[in-house]
Parts: structure tokens; C-alpha cells; sequence
């Protein structure tokens, strides 16, 4: 590409595909010529369209970094304790300085393929789920050992069989629900602690459905 002289303001710059953009003196425009030349006005030194187009090169590269920062952070979270909802996800990244929409968390978790664990609905990374045991421990204990309950938000009451409440108990103590802060357990009775009344109807509904699960195969 031919350059003008350089002298005098810059007040254009002059495009080619060939080697990108040339500052050139208004009075020297003649000097550069070809089906390909294209002019664009200065913006602040930087022709306009070079400076959208880094405008749009470092926005598009903020967001890669933020999106891995924080599905990297989504890992850390699911790993150090149990999540089972988006909004508690939510609110966990927001106690770290991450403000996500949960549309983009739902996405998060879509591309990081994370799936809910059998015991206790919390996320877990691929495959974790498979080599988690106790869940399905906690599923046959409650429909083998639950025999009614109710619930009196926050709380939860289990009706076992005599003598089998602390073995009932002890299964949920090692599931870790997220949902129960503490069990205590009797004879033939256990008090579930949950974490408010959206808990308690959330361990409710799991638990009534191991049991209905019980019931259909009798």
C-alpha cells in the first residue's frame, strides 16, 4: 500500500486488508488508492472502526474470563458443600462478589454438566453421583424404616418402628442434607431440623416419595 507523507494533522486514517491502517495527512488522500481502500474517520488517534473493534475484542474477552472465573468458583462451591438449588447456588456466588442472574447460572450448570446426587439433590459433578453410596443408603433406609411423618414448619416428625429411629437417623445425619440442620432421634421418633419452612417441604416431598416408591413395589 502506498503511504502519503505524514505531515500535518492526522485526521483520517486509510484501511487495506493488506496491512491494516496508515496514518496519513488530509492533503496526501490521493496518494493511496485501490478497489480495497476504505477510509474511516479518527476517533481520539485510533480510526473509529479499529476502536470498536477493540471495544468489542475486550468486552467479548471480560466475559471468557468472568465466565470461567465464575463457573470455576461454582465448582468450588458444590464441592465444599451441598447445594441443591439454583437459588441457594445463587446466593452462595453472591456471598463471594458473584452477581449471575439465575438464567446464567442455569447455563452455567448446563455447560459444566452438573447433575443432582440421588440422596440429597445436591449438585455434584459428573459421575460423582454413581460412586456416592450413601445415597441410595438413605433411599432404601427411609422406605425401609419410615413409617409416617408430618411436618410442623420448620420441622420435621418421623414415625418408625420401636427401636429403629436411631438407625433411621443416623442414615440421614451421613447423607448431610443441605435442607436439615440436625436430627434428634428417640426410640421410635426423630425431630428433623430443617433450615426453614421451604426446607422441611422440600425433605418432606424427597422422603414421600422413597416411601411411595416402597408402596408401588409391595
Amino acid at each position: 500500500m502506498a503511504r502519503g507523507a505524514e505531515t500535518g494533522k492526522v485526521s483520517e486514517y486509510i484501511f487495506t486488508p493488506s496491512d491494516g491502517y496508515t496514518p496519513v495527512a488530509k492533503g496526501c488522500q490521493a496518494m493511496v488508492s485501490g478497489p480495497n481502500t476504505k477510509r474511516f474517520p479518527v476517533s481520539g488517534g485510533v480510526p473509529s472502526v479499529c476502536a470498536t473493534a477493540v471495544c468489542l475484542y475486550n468486552r467479548s474477552s471480560r466475559c471468557i474470563v468472568m465466565k470461567s472465573w465464575r463457573q470455576a468458583q461454582i465448582l468450588d462451591v458444590i464441592d465444599r458443600e451441598p447445594v441443591v438449588s439454583q437459588e441457594m447456588l445463587r446466593q452462595k456466588l453472591r456471598e463471594r462478589g458473584i452477581d449471575a442472574t439465575q438464567a446464567t447460572i442455569s447455563r452455567d450448570l448446563r455447560d459444566l454438566g452438573l447433575v443432582k446426587r440421588a440422596g440429597d439433590g445436591a449438585y455434584v459433578r459428573p459421575g460423582v453421583e454413581r460412586s456416592d453410596p450413601d445415597g441410595e443408603q438413605l433411599r432404601r433406609a427411609v422406605s425401609t424404616l419410615l413409617r409416617g411423618y408430618e411436618r410442623v414448619d420448620p420441622l420435621l416428625v418421623l414415625r418408625t418402628d420401636r427401636g429403629q429411629a436411631q438407625g433411621l437417623a443416623e442414615w440421614i445425619d451421613r447423607a448431610q442434607l443441605a435442607e436439615v440442620a440436625g436430627t434428634i432421634a428417640g426410640d421410635d421418633t426423630i425431630l428433623l431440623v430443617c433450615r426453614g419452612a421451604e426446607a422441611a417441604a422440600s425433605v418432606e416431598a424427597r422422603f414421600g416419595a422413597m416411601v411411595m416408591g416402597r408402596d408401588r413395589r409391595s
